[in-house]
C-alpha cells in the first residue's frame, strides 16, 4: 500500500510534452555551474524525482547524490539514469536529511519550494550538509510573478499578493484532501528565511518566462526557446518569471 504521496504521481510523464520548460531549467543551471568553479566535489540535487536534471549536472559534478521522499520516482530514475556511473540514489526527506554535517559542497533543488508550505527546516537542512563556502541553487515559485500581478490587480487583490505569507495554489477540495502542498512564495520572504539561516543570497535569474499553454505549441516552443537565454539575468531583478533561482553561499 503506498504512504507516500509523491509516489501517486508520475513525475516523467508530467515532464514529457514540456519541452520550453526542461530548456529553460536546463539553460540556468548550466550557465550557474558554469559560473562555479568545477568540477564540483559532491552534488545533492535535493528532490531530484526521476533525475530530469542529473545529466545536465553531470560534465560538472566528480559525485552527485539524488534524494526524493518517493520510491516510485528513485525506481523510475534507476531506469531513466541508465548506466550513469558518479551517481548515488536515496529515499528521503528534505526536512530531515540522511546526511551527515558538510557532505556536500553543492546543492540543487528545482521545483521542489512549491511542496513546501514552510521552508525554514528545509533551508536549515541544507545549511547543515553544505561545507563552509557551498553553494546552494534554489528554485522558488515565485508568487509575485507578472501574470500573478496582472490577475491580482484586475481581481482587486494586490494586497494579498504583496503580502510576505505564502499562498496555497490548490483548490478548496484538494486542501482538505491528502494532497501535496502547492504553494507560491513571496521572493523577499525566502531571501530572508536564508540569510537568517546565515547563507548569503542573490537572486540570479528569472526562469521559465514564457510558461503558458502556449508554449507546448512547437513555434511557440522555439520563439520562447530563443527568447529565454536573452532574459533570464536581465527581469531577474524584477521577479518576472515563474520560477526565481537562487543563489545561496554558506559563510565560512
Amino acid at each position: 500500500m503506498t504512504t507516500e504521496p509523491y509516489d501517486r504521481y508520475d513525475y516523467r510523464a508530467f515532464w514529457t510534452k514540456r519541452n520550453y520548460e526542461n530548456f529553460a531549467d536546463a539553460f540556468a543551471i548550466t550557465q550557474i555551474l558554469k559560473s562555479l568553479e568545477y568540477p564540483r566535489r559532491h552534488l545533492l540535487d535535493l528532490g531530484g524525482g526521476y533525475g530530469r536534471n542529473i545529466p545536465i549536472c553531470a560534465p560538472y559534478c566528480r559525485k552527485m547524490t539524488l534524494l526524493d521522499p518517493s520510491s516510485h520516482n528513485i525506481e523510475n530514475a534507476k531506469k531513466f539514469l541508465g548506466s550513469q556511473k558518479n551517481i548515488e540514489l536515496v529515499i528521503g526527506k528534505g526536512e530531515a536529511l540522511p546526511f551527515k554535517n558538510g557532505d556536500f559542497d553543492t546543492i540543487l533543488s528545482i521545483r521542489v519550494s512549491h511542496h513546501f508550505s514552510d521552508l525554514k527546516p528545509l533551508l536549515a537542512e541544507c545549511y547543515r550538509v553544505l561545507e563552509p563556502g557551498g553553494v546552494f541553487i534554489f528554485e522558488v515559485a515565485n508568487k509575485l510573478h507578472f501574470k500573478s500581478r496582472i490577475g491580482a490587480f484586475l481581481r482587486g487583490r494586490s494586497k494579498e499578493l504583496h503580502s510576505l505569507e505564502n499562498i496555497d495554489r490548490r483548490s478548496k477540495e484538494n486542501r482538505h484532501g491528502a494532497t501535496i502542498d502547492f504553494v507560491n512564495h513571496h521572493p523577499a520572504k525566502v531571501v530572508q528565511l536564508l540569510t537568517e539561516v546565515c547563507f548569503t543570497v542573490k537572486i540570479d535569474r528569472s526562469v521559465s518566462n514564457f510558461r503558458s499553454p502556449l508554449a507546448n505549441k512547437p513555434v511557440f516552443q522555439q520563439i520562447f526557446s530563443a527568447l529565454e537565454p536573452l532574459l533570464q539575468r536581465l527581469l531577474a531583478s524584477s521577479w518576472f518569471g515563474p520560477s526565481l533561482y537562487l543563489i545561496a553561499i554558506k559563510k565560512k
